[in-house]
């Protein structure tokens, strides 16, 4: 019986496509050349043009939402697109970092799963497990744990040490004990 899982899902398409490559669909029209159409159609079919330039060897596609989200609901339909047109040929990760309180993150989880059809997503665990939980109810589903960052104000808290600890070792020992489902992963 093949496995339903999404790390199993994950290491079988990195296989597959003998990669581990994964893209960051980050698409800032404020950087594209000015010939570059910069319309919402302009970046569907920028974005699109990208999947079908890596599809082959690509198993792996994260969409930073904030570069969607920046154009409100004309930036959610424009996500919603590029999830659809990726469309199973690879893995698709909201990197929203969403973390809050549980009955929230339930909320976030209905829309990032269930309505937009993202595989996985991106939470900060500083809320504690509640913030992170919903989001691995389903087995399918992927859940990125922020851990370790390489920002420079990093510094500022996830190096911290709590005893003999640093604060980012913390989080991963968390996400290792509530990984029941095999789908719980870090960034």
């Amino acid at each position: 019986m093949i496995s339903s899982k999404f790390n199993h899902r994950l290491r079988v398409n990195c296989d597959k496509k003998n990669s581990r490559l994964c893209i960051g669909l980050d698409i800032n029209p404020d950087l594209l050349p000015e010939k570059q159409d910069k319309s919402i159609t302009g970046l569907l079919k920028f974005s699109k043009d990208i999947i079908d330039a890596t599809i082959e060897f690509c198993p792996v596609y994260k969409l930073n939402m904030a570069f969607y989200e920046r154009f409100g609901s004309n930036g959610y339909a424009w996500m919603e697109k590029v999830v659809e047109y990726i469309g199973g040929r690879a893995i698709t990760i909201a990197d929203g970092k969403r973390g809050d309180i549980g009955s929230t993150t339930h909320q976030y989880r209905t829309a990032i799963f269930d309505k937009i059809g993202f595989d996985s997503v991106t939470v900060s665990p500083y809320m504690g497990t509640d913030s992170i939980l919903p989001f691995s109810e389903d087995e399918t589903k992927g859940v990125f744990i922020l851990c370790l960052s390489s920002n420079n104000s990093a510094l500022d808290l996830q190096y911290h040490s709590s005893g003999s600890r640093k604060v980012y070792e913390i989080v991963a020992d968390i996400a290792m004990g509530i990984n029941t489902s095999d789908n719980i992963g870090l960034v």
